[in-house]
């Protein structure tokens, strides 16, 4: 079982606000071998190369992420909330109109926004906590030019995309920059290829980019 079949799956709407305390919450793991565990666990900081979890016992013990698919916390107030330690990449076009990627370095832990068997679309912090049955991010930084990514991965590819960020548009040509990495990831979605090129979608729109791409799927 991947994360794209796990249809039970409900995703809430995440805030980007500071809070403080942490604690243990009730997980389900499924692992990369298809092992499925029912513990607590802390939620991690985004550069984490583990889980921090905790048995029925009270015994705390490490789950490293490349073993784990994906984590669904869930909360007292019934929200749920999928995680995966994923690996990124980003493609693009060349002014030449070819193709290139960039593997980032570090694997990091990301938050589902939006889930779909055809596409997830992740987003990613460098600290997750709860607050009111709800997980906030933060990512340190001048006020005003932090920005959140936002990736897209669909079944069977092994890293996620970035596509663009939440930054309001400070760069020039950000706009372009993000029609050319759509471009790219969806070049095997030629109609809405097309729509990029033609400029229906500004970076503020990835939303609704995600969900046009799942009117052709």
């Amino acid at each position: 079982m991947s994360i794209f079949r796990a249809s039970f799956i409900f995703l809430f709407v995440f805030n980007v606000l500071h809070v403080s305390a942490q604690s243990y919450y009730p997980v389900e793991v499924l692992l990369k071998s298809g092992e499925v565990k029912s513990l607590t666990a802390k939620l991690p900081k985004g550069n984490s190369s583990s889980l921090k979890c905790q048995d029925a016992s009270g015994d705390s013990f490490n789950l490293l992420g490349e073993d784990i698919d994906h984590v669904i916390f869930t909360t007292e107030e019934g929200n749920a909330y999928v995680m995966q330690y994923a690996r990124i990449k980003w493609v693009y076009m060349t002014k030449a109109g070819k193709l290139k990627e960039k593997e980032y370095k570090k694997p990091a832990w990301l938050l589902a926004v939006k889930a779909d068997a055809k596409m997830m679309m992740y987003t990613g912090a460098e600290t997750y906590k709860m607050k009111n049955g709800e997980i906030r991010m933060t990512t340190k930084g001048q006020a005003g030019f932090v920005a959140f990514p936002y990736y897209f991965q669909r079944p069977g590819e092994e890293h996620v995309s970035f596509i663009t960020d939440d930054d309001a548009g400070l760069q020039a040509n950000a706009n372009n920059v993000f029609r050319n990495t759509a471009i790219a990831y969806f070049q095997d979605t030629p109609e809405l290829v097309k729509r990029l090129q033609d400029k229906e979608f500004k970076k503020k729109d990835v939303f609704r980019l995600y969900d046009a791409y799942l009117e052709y799927e």
